[in-house]
Formats: structure tokens, C-alpha cells, sequence
């Protein structure tokens, strides 16, 4: 004898599938709560990035070991030391190459030249080229 607490029916051919409930449903609160903490996750990397590009200061520690010098009141302006001024022309040459190939080392992983160049709020740069060029004196 069939259960008759079981509510199920045969469908025929061309006779459209019973609707059940109130029609499609939509996301359910996992769903929704998962959303929401991928948005908050996103919304707080932002925030750390941009407060990181506006904190980034001198490096902690130059490659040498020795601690990363303060930066000098009295830098050279940064168009006589991508110049080289002062320097004799073969001197010259060399302290281009070393500014082409050194990095920086504020955290920019740029070159010397580059960072001279593109970032002006990076006073490492001026102090680390200003080394160079005394050093070929």
C-alpha cells in the first residue's frame, strides 16, 4: 500500500514540473556573509597599501650593514647629481654606469638613476648618489 505522507507525483509528457514554494530563491546567508568579508578584506588590503606608499621613509639598513643615514639638509639638487658635476669627463662616465646599475635602497627596487629621476620624495637617492660622486672626487 502506497505511504500517502510522501507528496510525490508523476510528471507526464508536456505537463510542467510542479513549482515549489514561493518561486526561486535567492542567495542564502553564507553565501551573503562570505561577500561580505571578501569586500571588508579587499577594502582593508587597499587601505594598508596606500597607507604603506605614504609611510615608506628610509631604509631600516643600508646592504652593507651599517644603519641607513639620516637624510642630509644639504643634498645636491638632483639634475647636478644625474649630471655629475665637478667630475672629470672619464669619472664621469664611470659614476653614469654605477648610477645605472646600483639599486636603491629605499624599498623602490629601482635603480639609482631611475629613483633620482621618478621619485622625488625619496631622499635616499640623493644621499646614495651624492656618496658615489664624492667617492670619484
Amino acid at each position: 500500500m502506497p505511504n500517502s505522507s510522501l507528496r510525490l507525483r508523476v510528471v507526464g509528457e508536456g505537463e510542467p514540473p510542479p513549482r515549489r514554494g514561493r518561486g526561486r530563491r535567492g542567495p542564502g546567508l553564507a553565501v551573503i556573509l562570505v561577500g561580505l568579508y571578501a569586500i571588508l578584506f579587499a577594502a582593508a588590503l587597499w587601505w594598508m597599501k596606500s597607507q604603506a606608499s605614504h609611510d615608506r621613509g628610509p631604509a631600516p639598513a643600508a646592504r652593507g650593514g651599517e644603519p641607513a643615514a639620516a637624510p642630509s639638509a644639504g643634498a645636491a639638487d638632483r639634475a647636478g647629481l644625474l649630471a655629475g658635476k665637478g667630475l672629470s669627463p672619464a669619472a664621469r662616465q664611470e659614476y653614469a654606469q654605477r648610477l645605472a646599475s646600483d639599486r636603491c635602497d629605499c624599498g623602490c627596487d629601482l635603480t639609482l638613476r631611475k629613483c633620482l629621476e621618478g621619485e622625488a620624495k625619496c631622499a635616499r637617492s640623493a644621499d646614495m648618489a651624492e656618496e658615489r660622486l664624492k667617492q670619484l672626487r
